[in-house]
């Protein structure tokens, strides 16, 4: 499914995507998805040429701050799994979507696609995702789904050659690491949920 399919999953059924505050988020949620390390699905994570945003948006933060970023090498560029950390609940849902489609599942059904805003949060994700899934964290400027801008202060883990400069990059995970593509393109996601 694209990245708005995606979102809108996890939006719908639970809270978001996925959003990776830190690598201890990207590890966990690896962790958490145990045999599937080598796909690649959406996480919470979207942007433009400038900025990158987590799509569920995060309190005591101001727009456009997406302060945790985990990229893969080489990057910028329906079975459910959930998977639940003290308040925060990631779900895995493997039916392909485009970022926009995954964003709107996650904002229907959950909160939003998965944010990873921590090494936490990371590790979370790690345990959980071992495929290709979308996060919550686009570009539009790259920024979170949830409205936070990434920064060049912001925590980023970009794979090796990214973030590519193309307009209209949606972000998915895969070991743990970050890689954008096309929003267009369908991927697996993570939704966050309450």
């Amino acid at each position: 499914m694209t990245w708005s399919d995606a979102q809108s999953y996890c939006r719908e059924r639970y809270t978001d995507l996925v959003t990776i505050n830190s690598m201890e988020d990207m590890v966990r949620l690896r962790d958490q998805l145990g045999g599937k390390d080598d796909d690649q699905f959406w996480i919470g994570l979207y942007g433009d040429l400038d900025n990158w945003k987590w799509s569920l948006e995060k309190e005591g933060n101001e727009e456009g701050q997406a302060e945790y970023s985990v990229w893969y090498p080489g990057q910028p560029n329906m079975y459910t799994d959930v998977l639940k950390f003290s308040e925060t609940k990631y779900i895995y849902v493997s039916t392909p979507m485009n970022w926009t489609n995954a964003q709107r599942y996650c904002r229907e059904r959950y909160t939003d696609l998965a944010s990873m805003r921590s090494e936490s949060e990371r590790n979370k994700m790690k345990t959980l995702v071992k495929t290709s899934a979308w996060i919550g964290l686009y570009r539009v400027a790259w920024k979170w789904s949830d409205g936070q801008i990434m920064d060049v202060t912001s925590f980023q883990k970009w794979s090796t050659g990214q973030p590519k400069k193309i307009k209209h990059y949606c972000v998915t995970t895969t070991h743990g690491g970050w890689n954008a593509q096309p929003c267009s393109d369908k991927y697996a996601f993570v939704c966050r949920g309450e």
